[in-house]
């Protein structure tokens, strides 16, 4: 059965990287600067490294539910990006860190409940997208400033 899925679900492989490039393409046309566009996408890369890297120390392979979820991972992660390079471009203090952590606490809260679900489509859904935001938040809010500020 494994296998059978494995094979039907082969042609959606290209759906994560799809899903990055028109994000960056919406990026893109948000900020109209390639530099811009690719600062906030920092925190999604981010996300999307910290879930590849427990993926893979765990020995796990990625399957359907983790497939489901990167997509999520990469566009909340672009979200915390946006809030910070628009408030880094602007020169204003609207209290972006903040912001991102009270917003992403609530989202982490959410959905990182799933990693207790005894089901493990759940459990797996929760603990994809809880990795993937707790990495991206602290790249957003200590990390992307100080890529923008090296101009």
């Amino acid at each position: 059965m494994e296998a059978a899925l494995s094979q039907a679900l082969a042609g959606e492989k290209m759906l994560l990287p799809a899903c990055g490039v028109i994000c960056l393409l919406a990026l893109f046309l948000a900020f109209r600067s390639l530099r811009q566009a690719l600062l906030a996408f920092i925190p999604a890369l981010g996300g999307l490294t910290a879930v590849l890297v427990f993926q893979l120390a765990s020995g796990r392979p990625l399957g359907l539910v983790e497939m489901t979820a990167l997509p999520l991972v990469v566009c909340l992660g672009a979200d915390y990006g946006i809030v910070v390079v628009s408030e880094l471009a602007d020169r204003a203090d609207l209290g972006a860190p903040m912001a991102i952590f009270v917003s992403g606490l609530s989202t982490l809260a959410g959905i990182g409940i799933l990693i207790l679900a005894s089901h493990p489509v759940l459990h797996a859904l929760g603990r994809t997208v809880f990795i993937g935001l707790a990495a991206a938040m602290p790249v957003s809010i200590l990390f992307l400033p100080k890529m923008y500020c090296r101009q």
